[in-house]
């Protein structure tokens, strides 16, 4: 019962003790007010406060990005994708370490936002990362959708450079 786990973990934060098991009970309760579907700041001021306490962490910046992407806040997203996608993978940290964020699913949240701030070349940059990946490390209908994104923002700077090019050219200049 996630209810359950949500107390649970909320009884858990006045004991103190390693900062680890903290930090992951302070992630834990995000994930369960995202599962429970509590209200978006809510749930956003829980993964905030879990990448506070453990900011060398990248899963809560990731799990905030997913937030605000999947509640068409695409433009909040991006900041804390960006953020996840800069953090490294932390050597220091034993417990609870989601691989799968550090060696793909934050860049893959920047590749989904990007496009929404018009960084066209970041986005196109982290779609060729993604897609350069050993090929067992992203699930394949994860990678066709990458693979579309990575269309998308060749489309979209190919459009722009016409664009400017076509300006230039209204404006007397050259291309």
């Amino acid at each position: 019962d996630i209810e359950k786990a949500l107390e649970a973990y909320e009884r858990r934060i006045p004991i103190g003790g390693w900062e680890e098991e903290m930090y992951y009970a302070l992630y834990r309760i995000g994930i369960c007010k995202a599962i429970l579907e509590r209200p978006e700041m809510e749930v956003a001021k829980a993964f905030v406060d879990a990448w506070s306490y453990r900011p060398i962490r990248a899963e809560p910046l990731h799990q905030l990005s997913r937030l605000y992407r999947t509640n068409n806040k695409p433009r909040h997203a991006y900041l804390y994708a960006r953020q996840a996608a800069q953090t490294p993978y932390p050597d220091q940290d034993i417990l609870f370490i989601e691989g799968d964020v550090y060696a793909w699913k934050a860049l893959d949240e920047l590749a989904a936002t990007s496009f929404y701030l018009y960084n066209f070349e970041e986005g196109y940059r982290a779609c060729a990362m993604l897609a350069d990946a050993p090929k067992d490390m992203i699930p394949e209908g994860e990678m066709n959708r990458i693979m579309d994104n990575w269309r998308q923002y060749e489309k979209a700077m190919k459009d722009l450079r016409s664009h400017h090019a076509q300006t230039r050219r209204e404006d007397g200049g050259e291309d």
